[in-house]
This record gives C-alpha cells, sequence and structure tokens, in this order.
C-alpha cells in the first residue's frame, strides 16, 4: 500500500477506542500515513490517540474530513463506526459474525486483513498524560464505575464489594488505593477520604490524566470498562471482575491480565435474550473480595 492514506473510523466508549488500535497500527504497517475518525458519546475519547506516532490526524467530525484535502485510498470501519458510506473511498468493515464470538480487536482486524494484512495482532495503545495531582509512592488503583450515562443496564456490571475490598486491600497488603472515574462515581462509591490510605480521584483527572495514574500504579483493579482496557495496553497489572459481560468480546489485552468471574451457569448473557430478562445480578454479587485478592496474588495467565 506504498503512497497511500487510509482512514480509520473508530466509535463507542473508552475500551472500544483501545481495543481499535492494533488496527490501526495494522493499517499503518502497510500505508504511507493514517488518519482516525473518532465517533464517540465520550468527546474526550479521541485524547487517547492525540500525539500517536502510528496517526497522522485526528478527526472528531465527518465534515473536517473534506476540508483536509486529503486523499483516501481506503476506509476501514471499526466495529462501533455506525453511519451513511463515507463516499471518500472503497469501504472495509469487519466479518460479520456474532460479536461475542470473537474478541473485539481481532473482529476489527479483519478488516484490515482485506486490505492485505497478514501479520499477527499488534498490541493495543493508549497515549497518556503526567497526572496533575500528587500520587502515593506505591498504590492500587481501582476503576469501579461502569459508565453507561446513556444506558442504564450498564449497572449491572457494578461490583457490590468495593468497600469491603479496599479496606483489605488497605489492611493486608498496606498499599494505599486511589480510586479513578467519572464525577458521577465520586459519591456512588467511595462517599467520603476521611479512610487513611484512600483517595478518591473520580471526577479529579481527564482520560488521559487517569491512564497516567494507572501507569504509576502497582496494579489495577477493575470491572469491564474502559479503565480496565487502558491498564492492560499500558502493561500494567490488571485484574478485570467480569459478570454479564462477555470475556471472549472484551477482555482487555495485555501481558498481565488476570480475569474474575463467579461460578454462575448463566454469564455471560451479554447479546443474548437473557440480557433483557434479567434483574438477578448474582454473576457480579457472587464474586467475593477473596476471589480478587487471590487473582491479585496470583501469576498472569497465558
Amino acid at each position: 500500500m506504498a503512497d497511500r492514506r487510509v482512514l480509520i473510523a473508530v466509535g463507542g466508549g473508552y475500551g472500544n477506542i483501545v481495543m481499535a488500535t492494533p488496527a490501526i497500527a495494522a493499517a499503518r504497517s502497510m500505508a504511507d500515513a493514517v488518519d482516525v475518525l473518532v465517533e464517540s458519546h465520550l468527546p474526550d475519547a479521541a485524547t487517547l490517540l492525540a500525539g500517536w506516532d502510528v496517526v497522522d490526524a485526528v478527526h472528531l467530525h465527518r465534515r473536517s474530513l473534506r476540508p483536509s484535502g486529503c486523499l483516501y485510498s481506503a476506509v476501514v470501519r471499526a466495529r462501533w463506526s455506525n453511519g451513511a458510506p463515507f463516499h471518500l473511498a472503497p469501504e472495509f468493515v469487519p466479518d460479520d459474525v456474532p460479536p461475542d464470538a470473537i474478541h473485539e480487536a481481532e473482529l476489527n482486524l479483519t478488516a484490515v486483513r482485506r486490505l492485505g494484512y497478514e501479520g499477527p495482532l499488534p498490541a493495543p495503545h493508549v497515549e497518556t498524560e503526567t497526572p496533575l495531582r500528587s500520587l502515593p509512592r506505591r498504590f492500587i488503583a481501582v476503576a469501579p464505575g461502569h459508565g453507561g450515562v446513556k444506558r442504564s443496564d450498564w449497572r449491572r456490571k457494578a461490583w457490590p464489594h468495593w468497600r469491603a475490598f479496599c479496606r483489605r486491600c488497605r489492611e493486608e497488603l498496606g498499599l494505599d488505593i486511589v480510586i479513578l472515574g467519572a464525577e458521577r462515581d465520586r459519591r456512588r462509591w467511595m462517599d467520603t477520604e476521611d479512610r487513611l490510605g484512600l483517595h478518591n480521584l473520580c471526577g479529579c483527572t481527564s482520560i488521559r490524566g487517569a491512564a497516567g495514574v494507572i501507569a504509576r500504579s502497582v496494579q489495577l483493579i477493575a470491572i469491564d470498562n474502559g479503565l480496565a482496557h487502558i491498564g492492560a495496553a499500558l502493561g500494567r497489572p490488571t485484574v478485570v471482575l467480569f459478570g454479564a459481560t462477555s470475556e471472549i468480546k472484551n477482555r482487555p489485552l495485555g501481558a498481565d491480565v488476570r480475569l474474575v468471574t463467579a461460578d454462575v451457569d448463566c454469564r455471560p448473557c451479554q447479546m443474548t435474550p437473557r440480557w433483557d430478562v434479567c434483574n438477578d445480578w448474582r454473576c457480579m454479587r457472587e464474586i467475593a473480595p477473596d476471589d480478587v485478592l487471590a487473582a491479585m496474588m496470583s501469576e498472569a495467565a497465558a
């Protein structure tokens, strides 16, 4: 693909953006330039890519593509790129397979393979920035927020045992704990900052700043959310709690990722009819703090 410029269109939340980065890197290995259009409900999602040397330009709106004067040789759509055709170049889309049958990063890569890419799945990538706040010398980062401002059904991803878990971490491991998330998570998860060793930074960092905090952590503990994908992409030891959502599709990619699930036959129900009727989210409730602590101490899965 010499002398060619490719446009990669991505969408969704932070995790979806991270899971699109291997496809971006694969396309760049074959093209002279790669631009990325980020159409996300999160206005700062594109900042995770800004400054990455693989990407030549990041666009936030379709209308900014035509004035740029770029002539694209191909447009590649990631899984959550929606909307009308671009009419800029031939478009390549991921395979039409059940989304819970393949990891989303691998699914995105199928579109790039149609351009001729034959290599392995590249590693995910995120950009970070130094957090403005001072941090403890050694700490565990915790990301309990389930996001989903416009989706109340994401509440089933919440884990009800965070307070007990944080107390155990502090007492048994002797490490400070930094809580990361959005402003709306601040009171939802940790309603006070007077606990010794607890630092509530929900709403106090940008997404790149949160990535910078995670990069300095001893370990990240998270549910299935965007910060879990960020931690794994940064190479931090990352423990992720999965309940109703599918680890086949959503497992964060990294060298040291450990998954914790409950022994519940009906999970995962994401993208099945059970998702719409289930009101008993025991798949998260039955994950005990002991299970998570054991995963923190275990060797990473191969």
